[in-house]
């Protein structure tokens, strides 16, 4: 018997929303009408806009023995509701037609440090059924890991990133920019960023992958240093980049390539390309075409570079073609770190390559789940905290194995279902069938 699996949507003004997201819309309903593999409960409709509104319509669902979803009636969260693990997942799509940023990202509670004496009500018990919890009291701290978070960007509502942090007792943006709402930034570990607040009980990591996979208590540090003892934890982690090695591309998985291959796509992905101030400078690999270098992470250059030869792409992860690569584009620009303004070189490049594979073959490091996850993930869930695997992946379902040895009894809620491509339909439908 599966327990509730909640569909989540935002509200939306029909006029505001474009005509990507209405077609999608539309498609999605036409298809609920076909086969009605999932109810739709058409509330909470308000005269607002898409993305700067709280949530859009809230349907809660069951599903039975796999065979399809049934309704499950609307009620209010509290933190009791829901201890333990459970998933999200959001939709892409929104998120894609947004320009990718935090305005229509992954929802985030905004817990503010002292309840004021006003507020809407009935958006606070919005927030609360589309988050799942709403504390009425000081005694939870939301943390956010999610490798994708680009804090090194800033934290405005129109910045490229995953997170829409809302206060739940206003639903307006919280932007998390440092200097913003009484947060400010901590770096640590090598290329690990923190944003926390003075002001909100909020503490948002970006994520670094390396950083996760070469130090074994690498969540449990950076909890037991932000979280009081006292407090109740709700924890929201990415999957890709965050819990395990990111996808090198669309189809194959980090299972199909070797560690040195995996190593090297990650750092790439953290490697900034600085093309000089004097103007564009133009940059040819072998008997590819010649590409403009721009202000852009060097796998990005590695991927326009490619051309979309999926051939070219995977044979490119070798130790040697790789450091042909980076000695070529340093040539022609500077090179550094995201998460700093200082420029590297490619020998310093390669040294903390060789470090993290040293690390990583010491730790018996693989492409699976990180150990520092697991080791955190069991303690949390001991201790009666709630745990949100979060994501815009409708594969990242399958991360639930890893985790519990029923999937099936765990929550699982999916954000603006009726804006869903029929891409992601298909994927979520045939995960969770899974």
């Amino acid at each position: 018997m599966w327990a509730k699996f909640t569909k989540v949507h935002q509200h939306r003004n029909d006029n505001a929303t474009t005509t990507n997201a209405s077609s999608c819309a539309e498609t999605a309903k036409n298809d609920q009408a076909a086969e009605a593999p999932y109810d739709v409960i058409d509330s909470m409709r308000d005269d607002v806009t898409l993305h700067d509104s709280l949530i859009d319509n809230i349907d809660f669902l069951f599903a039975a023995d796999g065979d399809g979803f049934q309704k499950n009636k609307e009620k209010t969260f509290s933190f009791e509701d829901f201890v333990g693990l459970m998933l999200t997942t959001s939709c892409a799509s929104v998120w894609s037609q947004a320009g990718e940023t935090n305005r229509a990202a992954k929802l985030v509670p905004a817990l503010p440090l002292s309840t004021p004496g006003h507020g809407d009500e009935s958006v606070r018990q919005r927030l609360s059924s589309a988050s799942m919890w709403l504390p009425n009291d000081e005694s939870v701290r939301v943390f956010v890991f999610d490798d994708k978070i680009n804090l090194h960007q800033g934290g405005s509502e129109n910045t490229k990133g995953c997170c829409n942090l809302r206060d739940i007792h206003t639903g307006k943006f919280v932007d998390f920019s440092v200097g913003q709402n009484g947060f400010a930034r901590d770096k640590l570990f090598s290329h690990t960023l923190v944003h926390h607040s003075s002001d909100y009980k909020n503490v948002l990591v970006q994520v670094s992958i390396l950083d996760v996979m070469t130090n074994p208590d690498y969540f449990s540090a950076i909890l037991k240093k932000y979280a009081k003892p006292t407090e109740s934890l709700i924890v929201y982690v990415e999957v890709y980049g965050t819990l395990i090695w990111d996808r090198m591309f669309d189809g194959p998985t980090c299972y199909d390539f070797g560690l040195s291959q995996i190593l090297l796509c990650s750092m790439f992905r953290y490697l900034e390309v600085r093309p000089a101030s004097r103007g564009p400078a133009s940059f040819r690999w072998e008997s590819q075409p010649a590409t403009t270098l721009e202000a852009e992470s060097l796998l990005n250059l590695v991927k326009r570079t490619s051309q979309k030869d999926g051939t070219f792409y995977q044979q490119f992860w070798t130790f040697k073609t790789c450091k042909r690569f980076l000695e070529a584009v340093a040539s022609v620009a500077e090179i550094g770190w995201q998460d700093q303004e200082s420029t590297i070189t490619t020998n310093q490049f390669f040294m903390e390559y060789s470090q993290h594979i040293d690390a990583m073959r010491r730790s018996s490091a693989g492409a699976g789940m990180a150990d520092s996850w697991l080791r955190c993930y069991d303690r949390l869930t001991e201790e009666g905290h709630a745990v949100v695997v979060n994501s815009f992946q409708p594969e990242a379902q399958k991360v639930l194995r890893h985790l519990v040895s029923d999937p099936t009894q765990v929550p699982q809620f999916v954000v603006n279902y009726s804006l869903w491509s029929q891409h992601e339909i298909d994927l979520l439908t045939s995960n969770f069938a899974r």
